[in-house]
């Protein structure tokens, strides 16, 4: 269990973008049964996060998930290079055959995030979003199928 990215959470200053997920009870229970119950991480240590992601896998599937906070803007490159890592890491371990991530369709910021974390943009979905909002598939690019 992740009772160390438990403890970041606690600490975690969201930036605005995500501040609407520690807002809403329902939303944080399910992020903390995906980070006790499957692969997080707390970047770039639990004390001072700057982001919290993690991959929710069933069926040889993977989803990743990122939280974002103060400070990111800063680091985002190396974040997406140290989440591009881990998902190379959990694709190999997991034995995944599709990992993907969901990316809201008007962050442009997101979308380049996504592409320099290994992923490559599948379709989009319309009102798929937490919030009802168009999502786009990005696919990782070690995933079979058409981008693998």
């Amino acid at each position: 269990m992740n009772t160390d990215v438990i403890a970041a959470l606690k600490v975690f200053k969201p930036r605005a973008v995500d501040a609407w997920v520690f807002e809403d009870a329902r939303k944080m229970r399910q992020i903390i049964f995906q980070i006790l119950n499957f692969p997080a991480i707390a970047w770039p240590s639990c004390d001072a996060p700057v982001f919290i992601c993690g991959i929710v896998k069933q069926m040889g599937v993977g989803e990743v998930w990122l939280l974002t906070g103060e400070g990111f803007e800063d680091v985002w490159r190396k974040a997406a290079r140290v989440q591009k890592n881990l998902c190379e890491t959990a694709f190999k371990v997991f034995n995944l055959h599709r990992l993907h991530m969901l990316v809201d369709s008007t962050r442009e910021d997101a979308k380049r995030y996504a592409r320099i974390a290994g992923f490559e943009y599948s379709n989009t979905n319309p009102g798929l979003g937490p919030r009802g909002e168009d999502m786009d598939f990005y696919i990782f690019k070690n995933s079979g199928g058409a981008n693998g």
